[in-house]
């Protein structure tokens, strides 16, 4: 049986994550924080949103010039509803949800990176560097940590998403896509930041067509199906959404 090893290595993400739920702390000195265009009260009444919620209720995205439906909150809301009941102080709650994304971020971009280049213990420090240049970004500290945006759930999703991926990508093993869709539907509010997600989509498409000539065709092949199927059912894990749009059909033709 593997044990865990607390090496200076852990104990250095140990440190920068307990200084990241501290953060907030330090930023807003203890009183709630409501802020930001994307920032909503349910962070800290859960229940009684989902309690409230209406199954026809619209918002604006002002990412995507659209109106869409509520219900990509309903995830999110049933999970950090349990914490209220667990987390009883509206501060603390509120507090998590800030802290919550650069920690999933400082933690997923090391495995991420690591499981892609199969880095040993040597690279250590890289890896931890790293990550605390991807959290610290001078682009996410003007644009989203002091606005504290939807889009900022990002951070951490992306790397999750990325970790997950190369995984079943390598062992083929369906949990690995079971688990990435899970954090997809949990975190599905933040997959409407479509103008930050494609910025990192762009790139790396552009990049995989141009070292796609250098893989033999069943390489290319297997990759392709593993792709339809990781982003197929991570597509799919986001199929709630059409309940409005079901009900609606329903009930007009009834």
């Amino acid at each position: 049986m593997h044990r865990f090893h607390f090496s200076k290595y852990n104990a250095r993400n140990l440190i920068v994550i307990f200084f990241l739920l501290l953060l907030p702390f330090y930023i807003f000195e203890g009183k709630l924080y409501v802020g930001g265009d994307d920032t909503r009260l349910f962070y800290i009444f859960p229940l009684d949103y989902l309690k409230t919620f209406s199954f026809f209720s619209w918002y604006n995205f002002s990412s995507l010039g659209i109106e869409g439906n509520g219900q990509y909150l309903i995830p999110f809301l049933s999970v950090w509803s349990i914490l209220k009941v667990i987390i009883q102080n509206a501060v603390v709650l509120n507090y998590l949800a800030f802290s919550l994304p650069p920690i999933l971020g400082f933690v997923y971009f090391q495995k991420s990176i690591k499981e892609l280049f199969e880095f040993d213990k040597e690279h250590d420090i890289e890896l931890y560097l790293g990550s605390l240049f991807y959290i610290t970004s001078p682009i996410l500290i003007i644009t989203q940590m002091f606005v504290f945006l939807i889009a900022y759930y990002l951070v951490g999703l992306i790397p999750v998403i990325v970790y997950y991926y190369i995984k079943y990508l390598k062992t083929s093993k369906f949990i690995y896509v079971f688990i990435g869709s899970l954090w997809c539907l949990i975190f599905a509010f933040a997959l409407y930041s479509v103008p930050w997600l494609a910025g990192f989509i762009l790139p790396v498409v552009i990049g995989l067509a141009l070292i796609s000539t250098t893989f033999k065709l069943k390489d290319i092949y297997f990759f392709l199906k593993s792709s339809f199927i990781f982003f197929g059912f991570i597509f799919a894990s986001q199929a709630f959404w059409l309940t409005c749009f079901l009900s609606t059909y329903l009930n007009i033709s009834q």
